[in-house]
């Protein structure tokens, strides 16, 4: 009886131990698959991100997020403390806790930009894992100081980049050549990318225009090309790509290069409002400077003898009186002496001959100012986002007679339709108003056919260009009746060179007016 008992007690106790060990082999087994934790990575606006990394901090266990941001991570126990990362985001740290179920919502971080570049179609990449030669611009670098245009504000930002501007400010094209010509006669300009779409943009600044004829006589007007259309203010970033390689992305457009813009949008939520202005002003930095001891003359086989008897002056008839005058225009020559005499001036009046300016191009341009003012509105919420701006351009040009007004409206944004869809969307009016595009001046001074002496009155000359009847003054013969306005007439040859007579003509009376409207 004692030994049935003592089996049976036995058999019991090795079942209590069984039962307890296997008890304790699953608990071991539950502690070491740990805690379940899911979760979704977003940006602060609430649009997830594809390929962000949460990772359990202090170990090497880590998964990366889908195309929703959603994750699924095992950790060992409550006391762990989770960490997601993202491309040009500030990490971010959440304690277990007890909890299965963790979001992250990460917010920009604007000083890892730097280090990341975006491509084609949107796509950030790290710079150092990019195949082929970057610059990456921010925009602060843009709108730090008030230049011109667009392209003038990418001088010495991105290296390799060269950038040649027509003397013209907002309305003048911009040439852009990335590591050289890479092309003899073709167009030589890296393909623009605005947010995803190629903006016309086009050769400038090579000498022709689009006809093949020579600028300054059959197209006097400097022309402008689409890189100047772009706002600063509502640039987010630039990225430059360099060399062949990046022509695998966009084709071959791209041979030249790529200049890809990518636009301002809205971070964060709530309402925002940020307000810009500049005051610039453009002076002219050399003017040549012109001796003013001599007068205008001629060569010497040119004068007659009571010339060359005279010291140079001559003997002029002007409604039945004999005045003591001058010889024609011509600041290449030396004339007489200036001597303070009275002397019979291009425009019939007696004045006395002595230098009236060592700078006489004081007067053919003037100080320039622009003004700049932009305002944007931003909102988010936790489906959408919205930017919304508005920029107003008003220059006055060195060039006289002229001015450039510019209003350019910009909306972004994206609209969280469904779980896994998003809709992001641009809209960029321009609308700009242009009175007299500056003037091709390069065949007036490389040639010295624009050249003024110290005698010469350009600010009389201005006067006198268009008549009262609207017509280009002429100098006045009676055997021809050759004006319809004889007493506006000039007396004898004209105040200035030809070259700067048909530079004013077109500046000062056959006007051009120009609005562009582009979406």
């Amino acid at each position: 009886m004692k030994k049935r008992l003592l089996k049976l007690f036995n058999s019991r106790f090795s079942h209590t131990l069984l039962t307890f060990a296997f008890a304790c082999g699953c608990a071991i087994s539950l502690s070491a698959q740990g805690i379940k934790i899911t979760g979704k990575v977003t940006d602060e606006s609430g649009v997830p991100l594809a390929g962000a990394s949460v990772v359990v901090k202090g170990t090497t266990n880590g998964v990366g997020t889908d195309a929703g941001g959603n994750y699924s991570v095992m950790v060992p126990d409550n006391t762990a403390v989770l960490e997601a990362t993202f491309v040009s985001y500030s990490s971010q740290e959440i304690a277990v806790g007890g909890r299965t179920q963790i979001n992250f919502a990460l917010a920009e971080d604007l000083t890892e930009l730097g280090e990341v570049v975006v491509t084609a179609l949107g796509i950030k990449k790290d710079t150092r894992k990019v195949g082929y030669a970057v610059s990456t611009i921010d925009s602060k670098d843009l709108v730090k100081v008030g230049v011109p245009n667009f392209a003038s504000a990418l001088y010495g930002k991105a290296a390799g980049v060269r950038i040649q501007a027509a003397p013209g400010g907002n309305t003048s094209a911009v040439s852009m050549t990335v590591r050289g010509l890479s092309s003899i006669t073709g167009n030589n300009q890296p393909l623009l990318v605005v947010d995803g779409v190629p903006v016309r943009n086009g050769n400038a600044n090579n000498g022709e225009d689009e006809n093949k004829t020579s600028r300054g006589w059959d197209n006097d007007r400097i022309q402008s090309n689409g890189i100047i259309d772009i706002n600063p203010e509502d640039v987010e970033s630039i990225s430059i790509l360099k060399g062949a390689a990046a022509t695998a992305l966009y084709g071959s457009e791209a041979a030249n290069g790529v200049i890809l813009v990518t636009g301002k949008r809205n971070r964060g939520k709530g309402v925002k409002v940020d307000f810009n202005a500049t005051l610039t002003g453009n002076f002219v930095a050399y003017l040549p400077k012109v001796q003013t001891e001599y007068g205008p003359g001629g060569k010497t086989i040119d004068k007659s003898v009571s010339e060359l008897t005279s010291g140079g002056f001559v003997q002029r008839t002007w409604k039945g009186q004999t005045y003591k005058s001058i010889y024609n225009s011509d600041a290449s020559n030396f004339g007489p002496k200036y001597d303070g005499s009275d002397v019979l001036y291009w425009d019939g009046k007696v004045r006395k001959y002595e230098s009236i300016t060592d700078s006489p191009w004081k007067d053919v341009f003037r100080n320039g100012f622009k003004q700049n003012y932009n305002i944007a509105v931003a909102y988010g919420g936790d489906r959408t986002n919205t930017r919304f701006s508005y920029t107003y351009v008003d220059d006055t040009p060195n060039q006289i007679n002229s001015t450039y007004s510019k209003h350019n409206f910009n909306l972004a944004g994206s609209i969280k339709i469904l779980k896994n869809l998003n809709i992001d969307y641009t809209a960029n009016y321009i609308r700009q108003n242009i009175y007299n595009r500056p003037l091709h001046i390069n065949w007036m001074l490389t040639s010295y056919n624009g050249i003024t002496g110290s005698f010469d009155d350009l600010a009389l000359a201005r006067e006198m260009t268009v008549t009262s009847l609207g017509y280009r003054n002429v100098t006045f013969s009676s055997s021809e009746n050759n004006t319809l306005t004889p007493d506006e007439a000039f007396v004898f040859g004209v105040p200035f060179s030809a070259a700067m007579d048909n530079y004013l003509w077109p500046v000062l009376a056959n006007k051009q007016y120009e609005t562009n409207s582009r979406f």
